[in-house]
């Protein structure tokens, strides 16, 4: 055989090998443009909206929410009220609910060293606010409306916020900031480790720890607090108190009595307040 000479190859072969590439160049084809239109359509999503999503879920944020510590004592609740608080970030506020009647004290007042309180213990109104170290939107709260109410109400003795943890199954550490709270509180850092357990890098207990001795604390009589039961009593009041004014979300506000569920605009709240001062 000649070097010039080579293998015939099939028509049958040739036609199939054409039919492969047009296949191919078409898969391809249809890869590209359907990727092309959903990173278009995440643009312009993003640009409608004016900011990136935001890393958490919203069925995780919705189950900061539904579930409690004890759940043979879970309270149902709407789809449509959790939906309001779960996708965004300032929802509408929800019609206050009446939990205590005009004749009998707020049940807030009944026992005020169960909570963590700030302001003059004679002010006209009392804020009790319900509130969970892992909850996004309880450090909104804290972050952007707390120091607002300080400067508002506080200061000028008007009102006297109380802060209560609500305990939620899925933050297996809401329990043990609870007592971490009264710890603090018995060397005078209560309301300093309160907002420093919003920041902590992990929810445990060394994270806890670390951050009382950042604060100059005696870390060996706060780690022995921890299981006294002056502190299990404090965490359990604090239970009790959630259960006694049927709350299961977070936060929740409970201005003298009445409540208000989910995360409140600043100037609704401020709103809220004035009105009862009236």
């Amino acid at each position: 055989m000649s070097p010039s000479s080579h293998i015939p190859i099939p028509q049958y072969a040739t036609t199939r090998i054409f039919e492969y590439s047009n296949i191919l160049i078409l898969c391809y084809s249809f890869v590209v443009h359907k990727l092309f239109r959903l990173a278009s359509a995440v643009l312009l999503l993003t640009a409608l909206t004016g900011c990136a999503p935001r890393p958490q879920s919203s069925t995780d944020r919705t189950a900061d929410f539904l579930a409690l510590l004890n759940p043979n004592e879970l309270t149902p609740v709407s789809s449509a009220s959790s939906r309001s608080i779960a996708t965004s970030r300032t929802p509408p506020v929800p019609a206050t609910v009446q939990v205590s009647s005009s004749t009998n004290p707020p049940a807030q007042s009944q026992d005020i060293e169960s909570t963590l309180n700030e302001g003059s213990k004679d002010a006209p109104l009392e804020l009790l606010v319900f509130t969970n170290h892992s909850c996004a939107y309880c450090r909104q709260f804290e972050d952007e409306i707390m120091p607002k109410l300080r400067e508002a109400f506080v200061t000028k003795g008007n009102v006297m916020i109380r802060t209560a943890i609500l305990p939620i199954r899925k933050y297996p550490m809401s329990t043990t900031e609870t007592l971490s709270l009264f710890c603090a509180r018995e060397q005078g850092k209560g309301a300093e480790l309160h907002r420093a357990l919003f920041t902590l890098p992990q929810h445990n207990l060394a994270s806890i720890m670390e951050a009382a001795a950042q604060w100059k604390m005696d870390t060996q009589k706060f780690a022995m607090c921890l299981s006294s039961q002056p502190a299990l009593t404090f965490a359990n009041a604090q239970k009790d108190l959630a259960e006694s004014m049927q709350v299961t979300l977070v936060p929740t506000l409970v201005l003298n009595g009445e409540k208000q569920p989910g995360l409140q605009r600043y100037a609704d709240l401020r709103g809220w307040i004035e009105s009862k001062m009236k």
